[in-house]
């Protein structure tokens, strides 16, 4: 959408009935636009770097942060995409659902399954993960595929009869395999298979977390957001195919003293959970004079 397509009679009729506004991708064209109008109604403004591109104004004009009352970043590395903007950022970690996503003690867990889901991209890493996949077990990627090229290298590689991509899964299928994988991993990379760069590989890592709050155990990889997740119990973050491959295998011996389902899952609710990110968010919003 771009602002030109905008009925802006109708967007003031939205703002009519609204106190404050949260602008999702709020360094994009349309993101600017909807905040302006905002703002010149007098609405409080929250800007929420969801993806969707930034505008050149946003780092030309760094005088454009004064059209919202404050950033909300959902990591320390999605703060950094108001680092030259001028206004404050807050940081609030998640949030991911974690009353959909949960323990499901009726779902039995198959011990063979590798589970990762996203869209099947190529700073998606899933050729990362392809090669690694043990003997003994299979890896399911659950999303489109929006590069086709990029699928068919990874139905190329020597281990892709371990490998299946499902498309058009609804959400409730998903949340089921995230519920029966034994590991779920999410392999972003700032540099793809052909060693194109991405600066924003993940914002939050919002697959993981959905995975952690179904108490599976979860490894992610050190590009963007990422690392910040490994602080729940039962992710653990790798830094090179080496070190995944290492834990891959480590999973598979099934090594003692590992957290149970459960425990991940409240750790993961705990620190990003829908209560937790509400309360943060609250408590933000009356500081500031916008709620009371």
């Amino acid at each position: 959408m771009e602002p030109h397509t905008i009925s802006v009679t109708e967007l003031d009729t939205c703002l009519d009935g609204a106190d404050v506004v949260f602008v999702h991708q709020c360094l994009s064209a349309t993101g600017l636009f909807a905040a302006a109008h905002a703002k010149l109604r007098g609405k409080w403004t929250f800007g929420l770097d969801h993806g969707g591109g930034e505008h050149p104004l946003a780092h030309h004009s760094p005088e454009i942060g004064r059209l919202f009352d404050a950033f909300l970043a959902q990591s320390n590395f999605g703060a950094s995409s108001f680092e030259d903007i001028e206004g404050r950022v807050a940081v609030i970690k998640g949030p991911v659902d974690s009353t959909y996503y949960s323990v499901n003690p009726q779902v039995r867990r198959d011990s063979s399954l590798i589970l990762a889901v996203g869209r099947v991209l190529p700073h998606k890493g899933i050729d990362r993960i392809v090669p690694l996949i043990p003997e003994d077990a299979r890896l399911v990627v659950a999303g489109s595929c929006y590069d086709q090229d990029y699928g068919q290298y990874l139905r190329q590689m020597p281990a892709a009869s371990r490998l299946e991509i499902r498309e058009g899964l609804s959400d409730a299928e998903i949340r089921t395999l995230m519920q029966e994988a034994s590991l779920f991993i999410q392999a972003s990379t700032h540099f793809d298979y052909r060693q194109r760069y991405y600066a924003k590989p993940e914002l939050l890592g919002l697959a993981a977390l959905e995975a952690l709050c179904c108490g599976t155990p979860t490894l992610v990889s050190s590009a963007g957001s990422l690392p910040e997740l490994s602080s729940i119990r039962g992710c653990t973050m790798f830094h090179g195919d080496g070190e995944l491959g290492a834990l891959i295998r480590g999973h598979f011996s099934r090594q003692p003293g590992r957290p149970d389902a459960d425990e991940i899952s409240r750790d993961a609710r705990a620190k990003y959970g829908l209560e937790a990110y509400g309360h943060q968010l609250l408590t933000l919003m009356a500081e500031m004079g916008a709620w009371q």
